[in-house]
């Protein structure tokens, strides 16, 4: 019959259409975000692994075509490099939902306390999707950021600032596990020091980011903060590892609490108000808890501990409202301190 194509040409040309079809949304999923770039080899080999043989031609004229309708974009490099553009929004199959979308949009607010702002730029287009996400929907999860706040202990304090290519380069060396050589002001120095370094790990805490390494052929190691870093410079040598090393391990050596000996026994009297905390907290998986036979009574605590100055400095934040009873050594340390604080405020009255 005239005017009509044969089944097996129609199914034909469905097959054709889907074929193009999925090897395009493949293609769009081997495109990283800026500033991130792929280059077509990359996407061929992308597509032949998921069964999608065709030529690189085919690709460029795909990645031409993409690009007039959706963000993405691409430079003058050779090879030429394509990404999706630095403002597009994220394309989720499916598509982002409410509940992810808040735990996305609560994540950003606490990470922005703790690490630098070049650090979430790469997930600026997953925040903006949860945000435009959660506007979509009228319900109390719109309004559920509104209601949360993460407050830190102490008085509020900006984040230290960190060069972004001093960052790019540290990440960069302990992604590849590559040496570097950085310019770095130890604390109360003047002037900066050049020094080589094995990247080993980093820590984020109170809003500092210290870079765990060894310095040279030493094996001791060290504490760098990234903000005291005035230039980083990748090096092409390998990284050397002490043996044993992880970073845990480091951790629960007391090594970012200025440890200072080993573990203590301790025993502190606390005011009831001040026990509230210890209580609620403890300090160690045996602590004990002996209460006072009244209610103004001091709350006895013990507890084994490591020695640290955070443990001396988190003591001394009790005030008047602890008193440090064992051991004797400790005991004598808050006697000099107390000493030293009578002659600061002693004014001759």
């Amino acid at each position: 019959m005239t005017g009509h194509n044969p089944p097996a040409a129609n199914t034909k040309r469905e097959t054709a259409m889907q074929d193009t079809f999925i090897r395009l949304l493949l293609i769009l999923q081997a495109l990283p975000a800026f500033p991130r770039k792929a280059n077509t080899s990359g996407i061929h080999s992308h597509l032949a692994a998921a069964g999608h043989d065709v030529s690189l031609r085919t690709i460029q004229r795909d990645l031409i075509k993409l690009s007039e309708s959706l963000p993405i974009a691409s430079d003058n490099g050779k090879p030429v490099g394509w990404c999706w553009s630095k403002d597009a929004r994220i394309m989720n199959l499916p598509a982002l939902d409410p509940h992810a979308a808040l735990v996305l949009q609560l994540a950003r607010t606490h990470l922005e306390r703790l690490l630098p702002a070049t650090t979430l730029d790469h997930l600026t287009p997953q925040f903006r999707q949860a945000r435009e996400t959660l506007d979509q929907y009228g319900n109390g999860l719109r309004k559920w950021p509104d209601k949360i706040r993460v407050l830190p202990r102490g008085p509020e304090q900006a984040t230290p600032t960190i060069q972004p290519d001093v960052q790019s380069v540290i990440y960069d060396a302990l992604l590849r596990e590559k040496r570097a050589k950085v310019s770095y002001r130890k604390n109360l120095a003047q002037t900066a020091k050049e020094y080589e370094i094995n990247p080993l790990g980093l820590i984020v805490r109170d809003r500092v980011s210290y870079l765990i390494c060894t310095m040279g052929n030493f094996t001791d190691l060290r504490q760098l903060a990234l903000h005291r870093m005035q230039s980083a410079e990748l090096l092409d040598t390998p990284a050397s590892c002490p043996e044993g090393f992880g970073l845990d391990a480091y951790i629960r050596q007391g090594e970012m609490g200025f440890p200072t000996g080993d573990t203590l026994a301790l025993q502190v009297a606390f005011t009831p108000t001040a026990a509230v905390q210890v209580r609620e907290c403890p300090l160690s998986v045996d602590q004990t808890v002996t209460e006072g036979e009244t209610e103004e009574d001091d709350v006895l605590i013990t507890a084994t501990v490591l020695d640290s100055m955070e443990l001396r400095w988190w003591l001394l934040s009790f005030g008047d409202e602890a008193e440090v009873l064992e051991p004797p050594e400790l005991r004598a340390w808050f006697r000099e301190v107390a000493g030293n604080l009578v002659g600061y405020y002693d004014d001759g009255s």
